[in-house]
């Protein structure tokens, strides 16, 4: 059977490795990010102001967890029902309405579509949308936003740090490895296996090929989407990288 190892946390009932699965692969996530979760009182004191803005924004799943990590009173989020919810990607999507909210953007696959829907249906100029982030997000967002009357404010609630997993040479060698993030291609370089010379790269994004790239590692094939579906199709049916411009952006 073909073995395919995707470098992200694993997660129980994890789409991604199910899919895979499903389809008769081996599949296996190694951890290679680690996550601080920050900023508590500052956030709950944002979400606690609710009446400031008119909307909010998270662009990655790990934003979200913040809330749950910080176990913050739910009816902090109840103000927040009614105003426009921006997200990208199902995942994240999916963990928004756990929180009980209604968020819409999750088909836009990255900071920069985002930016550009809410530029499109966001009509409330008068408040400040709130943007749930991690130290490390990228500029996409903010400068499309800032170029607009749309107002934005940032609350930093994660950081992230490499954590270059030490045992990859005793593990079986891939047919594909997937990375998540330029994130994650940081903190595997000088970690590489040398028996894995023969293994196909397959990328989230075209910021994580760029980040590929630029690590001299050649890219089979981008997923276009962050989503199980999306990359099954570039896996199955490679087809030539993304190129990006240099406004292009991922989930940060």
């Amino acid at each position: 059977m073909p073995r395919i190892y995707f470098f992200k946390n694993p997660v129980d009932n994890d789409p991604y490795e199910a899919l895979f699965r499903e389809m008769g692969w081996v599949t296996h996530s190694i951890p290679i990010l680690a996550f601080e979760f920050v900023n508590k009182k500052e956030l709950e004191e944002q979400l606690k102001n609710a009446d400031a803005y008119s909307g909010l924004i998270w662009t990655s799943m790990r934003g979200v967890q913040a809330v749950q990590e910080h176990a913050l009173d739910p009816e902090l989020l109840a103000w927040w029902r009614g105003k426009p919810i921006y997200v990208v990607g199902p995942a994240t999507k999916r963990a928004v309405e756990l929180l009980g909210l209604s968020p819409v953007g999750e088909d836009t696959g990255n900071a920069e579509a985002l930016a550009h829907f809410i530029v499109q249906h966001h009509t409330d100029k008068e408040k400040p949308l709130l943007f749930i982030c991690g130290s490390s997000r990228r500029d996409e967002l903010p400068s499309i936003l800032h170029t607009t009357p749309i107002g934005l404010k940032e609350c930093v609630v994660y950081h992230t740090h490499a954590t270059a997993p030490t045992n990859l040479e005793q593990l079986e060698a891939p047919d594909v490895v997937v990375f998540f993030s330029p994130s994650g291609v940081h903190a595997l370089e000088g970690s590489w296996p040398s028996r894995w010379g023969g293994a196909d790269i397959v990328s989230i994004g075209p910021r994580t090929t760029e980040a590929l790239n630029d690590a001299g590692r050649e890219v089979l094939s981008t997923s276009i989407h962050p989503t199980p579906e999306s990359l099954l199709e570039a896996v199955l049916h490679p087809c030539k990288p993304l190129s990006i411009s240099p406004s292009r952006g991922d989930v940060p």
